[in-house]
Order: structure tokens, then sequence, then C-alpha cells
């Protein structure tokens, strides 16, 4: 897995963990799609998991690389045919909205889109990942279909060394299982608040003394 953070260091919330009702509250957005493209403030995307339970996510050359969405409509789609990048009538989906954007960026056309990254742990709860820029896209095939690959550079104040730097590091499927495991609660002293992945446990910073402190 490549290190893709850089190391400064900055006073840090206590989490990092929201209710997907604050999501929706604090992005505008009732969030039924995956991917939700716009230029203000920023695009969203939320990182789901695939009917088998492993995550559309991965570390490549330093990027973090999310796939698109299946798109389903009157022409079909689903989990199991191609990403559709435009539907019958031409309107694009929102893999065409986004890679329209990574090429016109790889073209010197636009500045990058900005896109917040969330990765959902449960149906109430999801991870801020944080602030990227779209740097680039890929169509490509996946056990006998097309899907569109994403590739997102972390950006932003919020990346940050030590114990932050490792939890966005901690791959959505990692965060997910011990979310599950744990129930959402501090592996040491059961709490539901300040918590944050840290040495793959779910553990409450304010017990460790570093709820608003510096993290490094």
């Amino acid at each position: 897995m490549s290190n893709f953070l850089g190391e400064v260091r900055v006073s840090v919330p206590p989490t990092s963990i929201i209710s997907s009702v604050t999501l929706m509250e604090c992005e505008g957005l009732t969030l039924q799609k995956s991917m939700n493209f716009r230029e203000e403030p920023h695009a969203v995307f939320l990182v789901l998991s695939r009917d088998d339970g492993t995550y559309k996510e991965e570390i490549r050359d330093g990027l973090l690389v999310l796939e698109g969405h299946d798109s389903v409509g009157a022409e079909g789609g689903g989990a199991g045919a191609d990403q559709m990048l435009q539907y019958a009538g031409g309107k694009l989906t929102e893999n065409g909205k986004f890679f329209k954007a990574a090429q016109e960026y790889e073209g010197r056309v636009r500045e990058p889109l900005n896109v917040q990254v969330y990765e959902k742990l449960d149906a109430g709860a999801c991870f801020d990942k944080g602030l990227f820029d779209l740097v680039g896209a890929e169509r490509t095939k996946e056990e006998g279909r097309t899907v569109f690959k994403f590739f997102l550079r972390p950006c932003g104040d919020e990346y940050v060394a030590g114990t932050l730097k490792q939890e966005r590091m901690l791959s959505a499927m990692e965060k997910q299982q011990i979310w599950s495991r744990t129930h959402g609660r501090c592996e040491g002293c059961g709490a539901q608040e300040n918590l944050r992945f840290v040495d793959e446990q779910l553990v409450c910073m304010k017990d460790r003394g570093e709820g608003s402190g510096m993290l490094g």
C-alpha cells in the first residue's frame, strides 16, 4: 500500500466518523447514489461494498482509485452488466460526468474536480476520508464487463501525520470489519463518541488524551 499522505501537523477534530444523517445535512444530498457530481462546493463519492462484501477501492501509485457506479435504467444495467458512460438518449451518467471532468483535467482544459470521499461503515455511520482532486480516469475490463476507475489525489490540511495518517490509509474494507466486530464502540471503554481507527482497533481518543491535540 502506497503512502500518499503528507507529513504536516495540524489541530484535528476528535473523530472522522459521522452519522449518515449528519453527512446528508452537511452535503445537502440524499446520497441515494454512490457518485454525486457537482462543481461547487465539491463532488461527493460514497465508497460502498460490492454484492460480495468487498469494497470498490484500492491504492495505486500513491493515488486512491475508486470504481464507478453500476448504472440502472431503462437500458438495463446492474452489478453484472457493463457500467455505462451515457444513456441511450445521450445524457451522461454520473460515471460519464466524472470521466469527462478527468479527461478535461488531463487535457489541461480545467482545474481538477474536488471530490469529498466518505466510506460507509454501516447503514447509520460513515468515515470522512477527506477531500481529493480527481486527476484521472480509465475504462477497463473486469470479470468480463466494462468498469470505470477514477484516480484521486489527496489534498487539504486534514491529512496529518501519525494517528490520522494511519487511519486514512486503512482500507474501507478493514474499517468496516473493525466497525462490525466492535459494534461501533471503543474496544477499551465501550464509548460511542470520539472514536478513531488506531492500529486496527476502534478506540476512544478522549481516553488517550488526544481528543483535540496535535497528532503526529
